[in-house]
């Protein structure tokens, strides 16, 4: 068993400021990239926030935030017009007047006239900081950060800093964040992540598969995420050094391989797609797709592996069925005709397309039709000397059905792919 943390990493919380954000009109992707960079630096992101341009409901955001975090970062609210009102907020918090810095507003007017344009005067807010402050550089804009310390009357004083909303200049001033929060001793240790890309078992299924193993307060610490049927094992662990966190990871991601083996595909940012294709290009095969009713899922996700055309010979998407090619086949034309029109369709494919491989999907029920009363999904994998065909039935929405056929076809393929490499 890993020995447990000898010290309790200190909470921060993220908070993102903008209407943009609060009526959906932009993604915010600051406050993962900020939750990312507080992670590494072995502080645990409590809590992210999301709040409108309106000061009374920035101020509460921000004095809920001080009152349980050490750490409060936020984005957003430093721009020059009336409704960036971050400043004033941070001003309110620690109970101060705003204050011109002559040495901001210079930086300002040199990047207006290095550019080639007038000093508009609403600019001239952004020189203002709460009085105690500093000012975090913004080389690239007119608007700096700000990095200030609150007293608490119970406990440690807590660290604010604020960044532009913009991502380049919010990256490009982070490393005097981190710089800081190191001076302060609040960077403790070392954290390190290792990530496990799962296809196959439901989400309660592997819970019961891999039992204590995400228990709270637990070292290392293991998250789990579902995405469209792929599943995320996050294992996460701190300590004084990377070997220290490595050690702790060690005897998990054993046993999380001993349990899952060929159900595990990947890892970090892998998708089944890049399993397949790395299988491909280890057996010397080159894949074709023809799909039914499937929007051309399989070829889209396999044209964009990297150096896809080593092992993607392309990819057909069709909306008629049956196969003309299957046109005079005795069968006649009900269900039980599904599978061997199916088959016929990816022999005759492979040989046009001189591919060692077919992978053939469809035809899809019909989306209008109730989840009870459609009929199964059917697949074919032709390859030399055979067909293996196979059928699944799903649930749900149909885009959700579609995406779930998709990927349970190249999770077939993989697995082929693997007992053929073992047999080989």
């Amino acid at each position: 068993m890993p020995a447990p943390e000898t010290t309790t990493p200190p909470l921060a919380e993220v908070l993102a400021v903008g209407d943009e954000l609060t009526t959906g009109q932009r993604v915010d992707t600051n406050s993962a990239w900020l939750s990312r960079e507080l992670t590494a630096l072995g502080l645990r992101v409590a809590w992210h926030t999301t709040v409108g341009d309106r000061l009374e409901e920035l101020v509460q955001a921000l004095a809920a935030a001080v009152a349980r975090a050490s750490v409060v970062v936020l984005t957003g609210g430093l721009g020059p017009t009336e409704d960036d009102l971050t400043r004033e907020a941070l001003a309110q918090a620690a109970g101060v007047e705003l204050e011109f810095r002559p040495e901001l507003w210079e930086h300002i007017q040199a990047l207006f006239r290095r550019r080639g344009r007038p000093v508009p005067e609403q600019n001239r807010r952004q020189a203002m900081l709460p009085r105690g402050a500093e000012a975090i550089a913004n080389p690239e804009g007119t608007a700096p950060g700000v990095a200030m310390q609150l007293a608490r009357p119970e406990g440690q004083p807590v660290w604010l800093f604020a960044l532009p909303g913009v991502p380049a200049e919010m990256q490009q001033m982070w490393p005097e964040v981190r710089h800081r929060l190191r001076a302060a001793g609040l960077a403790r240790g070392v954290v390190e992540q290792r990530t496990i890309r799962v296809f196959g078992p439901g989400e309660s299924d592997l819970q019961k598969q891999l039992p204590g193993l995400f228990a709270r307060g637990r070292r290392p610490e293991v998250g789990i995420t579902v995405s469209e049927a792929v599943i995320t094992l996050r294992i996460l662990a701190r300590g004084r050094s990377r070997q220290e966190c490595l050690r702790q990871i060690e005897p998990t991601w054993r046993q999380i391989h001993q349990v899952l083996g060929q159900q595990i595909f990947g890892y970090d940012q892998d998708e089944l797609q890049h399993a397949v294709a790395r299988l491909l290009q280890e057996e010397k095969l080159r894949l074709a797709t023809l799909e039914w009713g499937s929007q051309g899922l399989l070829a889209r996700w396999m044209a964009q592996v990297p150096h896809s055309e080593q092992v993607f010979a392309g990819g057909e998407v069709r909306t008629t069925w049956p196969p003309p090619e299957t046109a005079t086949s005795p069968r006649p034309e009900d269900a039980s005709a599904v599978p061997e029109r199916l088959a016929q369709a990816a022999e005759q494919h492979r040989t046009r397309c001189r591919a060692e491989l077919v992978l053939a999907t469809g035809p899809f029920p019909d989306d209008e039709v109730p989840d009870e009363h459609t009929g199964p999904i059917y697949f074919a994998l032709a390859h030399a000397g055979a067909v293996e065909l196979w059928r699944r039935r799903y649930t749900g929405h149909h885009q959700v059905r579609r995406v779930r056929a998709a990927r349970q076809a190249l999770d077939a393929l993989r697995r082929w792919l693997l007992q053929r490499r073992q047999e080989g």
